[in-house]
């Protein structure tokens, strides 16, 4: 195939490889323009975009978009624009890459706010510690009995049964007076837990209401 250079180039080569593709011919990174390549790999169903460029003596790759959402001229002209940033000196698929990294980290550390643990000491925070006497004691038994099965959970997620669960165990170990204790704390923190606007634990109060041991 001789080199592509123009759109026109770009749209008779992308029309013939669409053709082949829906003929069942697989293949990857066929130029359809300088630095854009359509890719139709064995086990997609659909084509996709990829840019394809230099960067630092090194080779570099960035899915742009799939056929279906992002046409020929969209593909072009984002092409155009990202090879500017690449003339600029910018690693477009290194910028890609760690925007995506921030976004997971950000929504690691949003549901980490939102966890049991979490939930516990901002519990024991506000209300416990520095206010009763009995606060140390009060954090060693959410720490040995409901932080080691709810701690990682999120707080909206917790569900009666693993209420039942956590107070089954302590009453089976024989410490019936530990179990109404560790019940009368989850009230209070799932109490606690329905004032803030992420969670939403009003089943798991209800049934707590209901529990005598």
């Amino acid at each position: 195939m001789s080199k592509i250079t123009t759109r026109e180039q770009a749209k008779n080569a992308f029309k013939d490889l669409m053709r082949r593709g829906e003929q069942g011919e697989r293949f990857d990174n066929m130029a359809v323009f300088p630095n854009l390549a359509l890719c139709w790999p064995a086990k997609y169903q659909r084509p996709f975009w990829r840019l394809r460029y230099r960067f630092a003596g090194r080779q570099c790759k960035m899915l742009l978009g799939h056929v279906d959402v992002m046409t020929l001229k969209q593909a072009l002209d984002e092409t155009k624009l990202m090879m500017a940033d690449v003339t600029r000196g910018i690693d477009v698929a290194g910028v890609r890459q760690e925007r995506k990294r921030e976004a997971q980290a950000k929504h690691a550390a949003a549901q980490n706010r939102h966890t049991v643990a979490a939930l516990v000491n901002d519990f024991l925070a506000r209300h416990i510690e520095g206010k009763r006497k009995d606060a140390k004691a009060i954090r060693q038994r959410l720490e040995n009995h409901v932080i080691p099965t709810l701690g990682k959970m999120n707080s909206g997620e917790v569900k009666p049964r693993h209420i039942d669960a956590i107070l089954l165990r302590i009453v089976d170990q024989g410490s019936p007076a530990m179990a109404n204790s560790i019940l009368d704390l989850l009230k209070r923190l799932f109490n606690y837990a329905i004032k803030r606007p992420c969670c939403s634990n009003r089943g798991t109060i209800c049934h707590l209401g209901d529990l005598i041991l």
